[in-house]
């Protein structure tokens, strides 16, 4: 039998070896949207077949952020087996409810169902702030104003990073972290920082 992929799940047979799975996640760490919940489920039955240490062997050792990534599925995918999933919340949604209990868990993705939001408003939920407000993915004419004009242009600072540049701004600019800061301050508060807007 062959491994079946659902978009929030992969179904692994229990006749399906320890090499099959080692290759199945190896192409699974390139697939696109359903990735996550692919890559946690092959990883979780590589640990219950072949163990902990085969598991830790197949995840990809010259790649560190594909590893970290690997890692983050496993987590999701332990505490949320395809039986506890919900079809109608992405993987993101479930991330964000891992460290509450049980029941604080199924609340908060009852919330989530129930408003349809997206990871990042569920985020701002279990935060303590409105989920309605914008996050920093909605702040662009906020940091627009910060540098001083609506037409703000993304410049390479030359390190592998990015700054926000306006022409009409004094001869420095803010980087994409610092202005992000900067408009999550002057709207919520000098204590929060802005929510992770990934997987």
């Amino acid at each position: 039998m062959t491994i079946r992929y659902t978009d929030h799940a992969a179904l692994v047979p229990d006749d399906v070896t320890q090499d099959d799975l080692a290759g199945a996640l190896a192409t699974a760490l390139d697939f696109g949207p359903p990735a996550p919940w692919i890559v946690g489920d092959l990883l979780v039955a590589l640990r219950n077949r072949a163990g902990e240490d085969a598991m830790l062997a197949a995840l990809p050792a010259d790649d560190v952020k594909r590893s970290n990534f690997a890692r983050r599925c496993l987590a999701v995918c332990d505490r949320f087996p395809p039986a506890a999933r919900r079809d109608a919340l992405e993987f993101g949604h479930h991330r964000r409810v891992l460290r509450l209990d049980a029941d604080g868990s199924d609340a908060a993705l009852d919330e989530a169902e129930e408003n349809a939001w997206t990871p990042a408003q569920l985020g701002l939920f279990l935060s303590g702030h409105d989920p309605d407000e914008p996050g920093p993915a909605d702040m662009w004419e906020q940091l627009a104003a910060l540098v001083g004009s609506r037409e703000v242009t993304l410049k390479s600072d030359g390190y592998g990073g990015w700054r926000l540049v306006s022409p009409v701004s004094s001869p420095g600019s803010l980087s994409i972290g610092g202005a992000i800061k900067a408009a999550w301050r002057q709207r919520f508060g000098a204590t929060n920082k802005p929510h992770e807007e990934a997987a």
